[in-house]
């Protein structure tokens, strides 16, 4: 049998994925909306073209298309999950474009159902920004963790 010990708990664990704990009724992950996955990871860049030839070039992903969006980037797939380069625009650096995703990193989740991930959060105290790129015709909730990373909840059409 293989395995380690938990450093969490010093309980032996074999590496199978194993049921979140807790009360009945009371676990977050029972109250969470349901996500369906990571949706996207999202860099910032400097340089495009030196990104992309190290995405693409070096470490094979293939380029998919990308929308028309009001900054500079390239996606990719890899696997089941894409990877978006950002520019980060000059006037920026430094500065990120506040709860965008833009010119930012961040990760995006995958959800059915963004109004009811709205409400659940909401509920908890955690200002979301909705609406950002409405007029692309896309919508995403961005909110930020307890470390301040910036995460996104995305519904694809």
């Amino acid at each position: 049998m293989t395995g380690q010990n938990d450093p969490g708990t010093g309980e032996w664990y074999d590496g199978r994925p194993r049921k979140p704990r807790g009360k009945r009724g009371n676990s977050p992950l029972e109250a969470a909306p349901v996500l369906k996955g990571m949706h996207h990871i999202s860099i910032a860049v400097d340089d495009l073209e030196r990104a992309r030839e190290f995405y693409a070039g070096l470490l094979g992903l293939a380029e998919i298309p990308r929308p028309g969006l009001p900054n500079p980037g390239k996606w990719f797939q890899a696997g089941a999950c894409q990877l978006h380069l950002t520019v980060r625009p000059e006037e920026e650096r430094g500065r990120p474009l506040p709860g965008t995703g833009a010119g930012e990193t961040h990760f995006a989740f995958a959800a059915e159902d963004l109004d009811r991930a709205k409400r659940h959060l909401g509920a908890r105290g955690v200002a979301v920004q909705d609406g950002i790129n409405a007029r692309l015709g896309m919508r995403q909730l961005f909110f930020r963790d307890p470390s301040g990373n910036l995460v996104e909840v995305f519904c694809a059409a």
